[in-house]
């Protein structure tokens, strides 16, 4: 999992805000951290400038940013529903209502998640019995952040979205609570991400940023196993990805 990166690549980029153009510098050579990265590092300032009146003026400075939580794991907590099987079909809903993040008495927005996806057993349809279990399904996630802006209005800083369909096949052990599985995978990943700077300056409008990112992964493997006993699940898979690869491990309770 990435902890930390270079801003900007090179450390400097630009933007165009209500007309006027605004370079943004990092003032240091190295890397800031991500969420989970160092929660108090040393490093030096964004420096937010633009021209008035033929003259470069800065007109914004700020920290680099910090991490949210230093830890090598992303753990994350989404209340999933089940229904099924019907005709081998099932349902699945994860939902997360929107709620205030914070840590350490300071707040992070305001996250929410949603997703739905739809399972079918296909082996069902064929004339021998198959040695897997083997089934197809389609799934759609959504995620969101908003930063409160006070007096009960907000601003969505953050969408992200994308659906995938997989192949899956998975295979039990009569005499053990264990089973292993693996799919092939298509997905495709969406990031908008919009923020004003509140600048509280009369000479110089309060500069926007608008982003749109879609992610590098495109196919992905994946393989793991899962441990069932009575209504807790344990399972752990590794996914290779054309862009990146990621372990993932989870914990639920059937009920």
């Amino acid at each position: 999992m990435k902890k930390n990166f270079r801003p900007f690549g090179n450390g400097q980029t630009s933007f165009v805000s209500n007309g006027q153009e605004f370079m943004v510098t990092y003032e240091g050579t190295g890397t800031v951290p991500t969420v989970l990265g160092e929660t108090e590092p040393p490093g030096p300032d964004l420096v937010v400038e633009t021209d008035v009146n033929g003259q470069t003026r800065e007109v914004a400075r700020a920290k680099a940013p910090q991490g949210l939580i230093d830890t090598p794991i992303a753990p994350i907590l989404i209340p999933q529903v089940g229904v099924g099987s019907i005709a081998g079909t099932d349902v699945q809903l994860r939902y997360f209502p929107k709620s205030e993040l914070s840590w350490s008495g300071s707040s992070y927005g305001t996250v929410g998640v949603f997703g739905l996806a739809v399972r079918h057993d296909i082996d069902q349809w064929f004339p021998a019995p198959l040695p897997l279990n083997v089934a197809v399904q389609g799934a759609w996630n959504q995620f969101s952040l908003e930063n409160d802006l006070g007096q009960g209005a907000a601003q969505e800083v953050l969408d992200a979205s994308g659906w995938a369909f997989n192949l899956q096949a998975s295979k039990g052990v009569t005499v053990l609570p264990v089973a292993f599985y693996g799919g092939l995978q298509y997905e495709k990943f969406n990031v908008d991400y919009n923020y004003t700077f509140p600048l509280d300056r009369d000479d110089v409008e309060d500069p926007e940023i608008s982003l749109s990112q879609t992610a590098a992964n495109r196919f992905r493997a994946l393989a793991g196993f899962s441990l069932t006993f009575a209504v807790v699940r344990f399972n752990v898979d590794y996914a290779i990805g054309s862009a990146n690869n990621v372990l993932t491990t989870g914990l639920g309770v059937r009920l």
